[in-house]
């Protein structure tokens, strides 16, 4: 696990009630899902590594991207956060060594469904607006 020198903790944990998730966390059809898919402005690419997501309650914990574009990531996590809710994101640099050195935004849930094959739950997240570093630092150490 990456260690941001935060103070952050883990965190975020829950189990679903019986009978399902309730409504917010219902995963969208696959229609949704293709539609959704062809309205990204930006490609996605395939990437495996741990963030820190850190939630309005200040809850946090670690989730693992599956991929990552110009406008958002996909996580597996390991509760379900509501679309629409938005979290802090925080990612380690590639090839840096101290923890303060990250990217980090914050990013709209704009989907989420459980997945067996994945171990926890897909977490679609969207990037608010960028600053120019953040944006920077993305191109940088993520999109070639």
């Amino acid at each position: 696990m990456i260690d941001f020198g935060d103070g952050g903790g883990g965190g975020g944990a829950g189990d679903a009630p019986a009978g399902g998730l309730p409504p917010e966390f219902a995963a969208p059809s696959a229609q949704l899902r293709r539609e959704a898919a062809n309205r990204r402005a930006h490609e996605r690419y395939p990437l495996r590594i741990d963030v820190l997501l850190i939630r309005p309650d200040g809850a946090r914990a670690f989730g693992r991207t599956t991929d990552l574009g110009r406008g958002g990531m996909g996580v597996v996590y390991a509760s379900p956060i509501p679309v629409g809710t938005v979290v802090a994101v925080r990612a380690p640099l590639p090839g840096r060594r101290s923890p303060k050195e990250f990217f980090g935004t914050d990013a709209r849930v704009v989907n989420c469904s459980l997945s067996g094959a994945d171990g926890g739950f897909r977490i679609g997240l969207a990037f608010e607006a960028l600053d120019a570093h953040a944006s920077e630092q993305l191109a940088r150490a993520f999109i070639r």
